[in-house]
């Protein structure tokens, strides 16, 4: 059996990112820089792969921000055990969901599936207009 030889790459990174690094390594117990860095570039392999089957057209995001003194009680609750980082993303999404669709029902007097209705019938038209363009330019 072929034995697999690992290659060495080298990397330069900022001063402070090298120092959190180590620090991190310290709290998470990594043996050494190359034990870290491949299992950071695993795990956002890994990470960008799962959001690619889970948002396979590129679906967009927006991130969020804490106020510090909520950030802290979240990061408190989970390191405690009170709950996990995915029942905390969860719960975000559902209440984000609820907002927004509360919003646009303010504002629009529809509902959310009157407006995924009136989203697909808008795509639709553009694609096939798009196609109509397309049909034009190749003759």
């Amino acid at each position: 059996m072929e034995e697999k030889i690992n290659e060495r790459i080298t990397t330069r990174l900022p001063e402070e990112t090298l120092l959190r690094m180590e620090t991190f390594m310290k709290a998470h117990q990594f043996r050494n820089r190359s034990e870290f860095v491949r299992a950071a570039v695993e795990e956002y392999m890994e990470r960008r792969r799962f959001q690619d089957i889970i948002y396979p057209s590129g679906e967009e995001k927006i991130a969020v921000e804490l106020p510090n003194k909520a950030l802290t009680v979240l990061k408190f609750l989970i390191q405690e055990g009170y709950m996990t980082g995915e029942t905390a993303y969860g719960q975000f999404s559902m209440l984000s969901a609820d907002w927004i669709f509360e919003e646009a029902k303010k504002y629009t007097g529809k509902t959310p599936k009157e407006i995924s209705e009136t989203m697909t019938e808008l795509e639709r038209k553009m694609k096939d207009s798009t196609a109509k363009v397309a049909e034009f330019v190749r003759k």
